[in-house]
């Protein structure tokens, strides 16, 4: 292998262990946002959080969606329109353990905007409620 082979060889591996660090980095943080206890200040009580988030379910007319609310994770099951199938979501409002309307979505379908809509209703209110209660 000439030296131009060697110097491209090594040149990927590099490229190839700086991807795998950064990745590895983006888990840890990811980690360390999720395992944050999350404190509610008011006006934003945990019971206001939950209000919001079965409203924003209820603004969905045309699918069932069950969620179930703990702490500042909402996790939904949405039912297909023709009730043969469901799929999940999460929608995880825990911003290294403070709620301020920023979030991140995990979802089985990624072709429905059906969780978006949901934590973007959540989101506006929260909103809401930290400049106006």
């Amino acid at each position: 292998m000439s030296l131009l082979g060697y110097f491209g060889a090594f040149a990927a591996g590099a490229i190839v262990k700086k991807i795998y660090d950064n990745e590895k980095e983006k888990r840890r943080e990811e980690e360390r946002r999720k395992n944050t206890p999350v404190q509610f200040v008011e006006p934003l009580t945990q019971e206001l959080f939950e209000q919001i988030a079965h409203y924003a379910v209820k603004s969905i007319k045309k699918r069932k969606i069950d969620i179930v609310v703990e702490d500042a994770v909402i996790y939904g099951t949405v039912k297909s329109n023709t009730q043969l199938s469901e799929w999940n979501f999460t929608a995880d409002f825990n911003d290294y353990g403070w709620i301020t309307g920023r979030y991140w979505l995990t979802s089985d379908n990624k072709d429905s905007s059906v969780p978006s809509a949901i934590a973007d209703y959540i989101s506006k209110c929260i909103a809401y409620a930290r400049n106006n209660l």
